[in-house]
């Protein structure tokens, strides 16, 4: 709720403080590791317009599930699963700017 909360008021640094212990407290989760990460690329991007920012956002989302998520979670092929649906989505498509 807290989460929601902030993304709503365009917290978005705090936002990311936040999925940074919720992925803590459930490390070994998926659902966590995609939740977050999606957020971050599709909801969080979109609300900025320079397109700097959006990749920012984006990178960071991409990041957090290849680079942490599946550290946790190697063999979880939900979360390759999504790692290649942000790459084919966000970067291989005409889906986002």
């Amino acid at each position: 709720i807290r989460a929601n909360q902030l993304q709503q008021d365009g917290k978005y640094f705090e936002l990311v403080q936040l999925a940074d212990w919720i992925t803590k407290l459930q490390p070994r989760s998926p659902a966590v590791w995609r939740y977050q990460a999606w957020n971050m690329t599709y909801n969080v991007a979109v609300k900025f317009k320079d397109p700097e920012d959006r990749w920012r956002w984006v990178r960071r989302g991409i990041e957090l599930l290849r680079d942490d998520g599946l550290a946790y979670n190697p063999r979880s092929a939900e979360l390759y699963h999504e790692l290649g649906w942000f790459f084919q989505n966000k970067l291989g498509y005409v889906l986002d700017d």
